[in-house]
């Protein structure tokens, strides 16, 4: 079994870093559906790469800013409206 695991997930390195949560009486289970489901998945996150951000590159500013004027309003101004 271990070496069926071993050609679906051949990282070493994985086998040696993997921690489940609940302890195993046997490898039969990973062979299972879902056994292979959560090892899939913890493979997965294992070998996942964050993806490199491109560089938004801007133009040129057009237009003018407009400038906003905040009038500060007390509790007394906002009930009264």
């Amino acid at each position: 079994m271990l070496n069926t695991l071993l050609a679906e997930f051949p990282d070493e390195v994985f086998w040696k870093k993997v921690n489940f949560r609940k302890i195993y009486d046997s490898l039969a289970y990973f062979m299972s559906y879902y056994g292979k489901k959560s090892l899939r998945k913890k493979y997965n996150e294992y070998n996942y790469k964050i993806p490199l951000v491109k560089q938004v590159k801007l133009g040129e500013k057009i237009g003018e800013d407009k400038k906003i004027i905040k009038k500060y309003k007390t509790e007394r101004d906002f009930f009264n409206e």
